[in-house]
């Protein structure tokens, strides 16, 4: 079976992490969250204006290092950008997981595939 690379996306309470802890559960799979990674780094003195990309960066390693060894993972996070979300369909192609991903705007809307598939 095809190691898997299920993205997340969506403003805050928009039910991704949510979603997540339950994917997670499901399917006994690691999650990877930016929120955590984030507070870890507010935590070691960097500031909140410093930490976006870094955690996006660290999130993306994370998840790099778990599909290279055939391991599917979840990642939260709110992927606001093309640039980010491009970032997460990259890594499905250069480990040759299948891409997952679903987004929402806001807690109402249901989250919907950014991948094309279901």
């Amino acid at each position: 079976m095809r190691t898997k690379l299920i993205v997340l996306s969506g403003l805050p309470g928009s039910g991704k992490s949510m979603v997540a802890e339950r994917l997670s559960a499901a399917l006994s799979l690691p999650v990877v969250s930016i929120d955590p990674i984030e507070a870890a780094m507010w935590r070691a003195g960097i500031p909140p204006a410093m930490t976006g990309i870094a955690a996006y960066e660290v999130a993306r390693a994370a998840a790099e290092e778990n599909v290279r060894l055939g391991i599917s993972i979840v990642v939260d996070a709110v992927n606001p950008v093309e640039a980010a979300r491009e970032m997460w369909r990259s890594l499905a192609r250069e480990q040759g997981a299948r891409l997952r991903g679903c987004s929402s705007s806001n807690a109402s809307v249901p989250i919907r595939s950014f991948t094309g598939s279901a």
